[in-house]
């Protein structure tokens, strides 16, 4: 094995709040996949406890700003509540995800390391890969970084005290969140993970299908995202087949390890998170 090279070091993140405990997926599955082939990383879940000010200076204020929005009723920008693609149950704001958002940007900026997002599980060893002479990597689902306006933040690692988020986590920056936005991607995800990237930055993209070997519709009405045909993970679905283990609380069934991915070093499972999530199926009644 080649001698580490990479400046941001062998840390590994993930977060885990709420009010529940982290699902079976990760504890019974994904985690041990990330002691299998990221044994040589420090990992470290964190959790309820974990979420002080002292832990978060920058982005306390931030944080307890989107912890008053969750559980409050959705509207639109016209003030009309929104309901369900169903049309029967009024929306509520979720907003652990824009927590958890807030959290690895400051995790990751004091300790430097690698995030990956719960719903992740390694296919294989990720030492070679992550051992870049840059000071930021990420990986997008959309191919043609340069001419995106978001950068996935469900994987992404960085030196402490790096130059992109440092950006992110000024009040300049912090000041310009509207908590009241129901577009958590937009406003604190992918979108803002993006706007601290400058082109002149050291930083390295992988392609997608390496982190994101599969990339689902982006909505009710495209088909495919830019640049890319969308599909289903092959190693997850809502109904029972051969060798396919059952998940709780309705999150369906999967195959894992998974092998149906060869080319790709991990697989982000989209459909048992999507906290973030706003359908534009949505109904409005006045």
């Amino acid at each position: 094995m080649k001698p580490w090279i990479s400046p941001i070091p062998k840390k590994v993140h993930l977060i885990w709040i709420g009010n529940s405990d982290p699902p079976d997926y990760y504890t019974k599955y994904f985690s041990k996949s990330f002691q299998k082939y990221m044994s040589d990383f420090e990992i470290r879940l964190w959790r309820n406890d974990d979420l002080t000010q002292k832990n978060f200076p920058f982005t306390w204020k931030y944080i307890q700003k989107a912890k008053k929005m969750h559980g409050k009723q959705m509207y639109d920008e016209e003030g009309r509540i929104l309901y369900d693609k169903e049309c029967e149950n009024k929306l509520k704001h979720n907003r652990w995800a824009q927590i958890t958002d807030l959290m690895r940007l400051e995790i990751i900026y004091r300790h430097g390391g690698f995030y990956f997002d719960t719903t992740f599980e390694i296919l294989k060893p990720m030492y070679t890969i992550l051992n870049k002479k840059k000071k930021f990597v990420g990986c997008n689902e959309i191919p043609r970084f340069k001419r995106e306006s978001s950068l996935s933040n469900s994987f992404f690692g960085a030196v402490p005290k790096s130059v992109i988020l440092k950006r992110l986590l000024s009040k300049e920056y912090l000041n310009t969140i509207d908590f009241n936005d129901p577009e958590i991607s937009r406003v604190t995800g992918p979108g803002y993970l993006r706007q601290g990237i400058r082109l002149n930055d050291s930083y390295f993209i992988y392609p997608a299908n390496y982190f994101y070997p599969f990339v689902e519709p982006f909505d009710p009405f495209t088909k495919n995202p830019p640049y890319r045909k969308s599909t289903k993970n092959k190693c997850h679905s809502q109904k029972k087949t051969k060798n396919k283990k059952r998940l709780k609380n309705k999150k369906g069934f999967i195959d894992y390890p998974c092998k149906k991915y060869p080319k790709s070093y991990a697989l982000k499972h989209w459909e048992l998170g999507k906290s973030w999530l706003l359908s534009l199926e949505t109904c409005y009644f006045t």
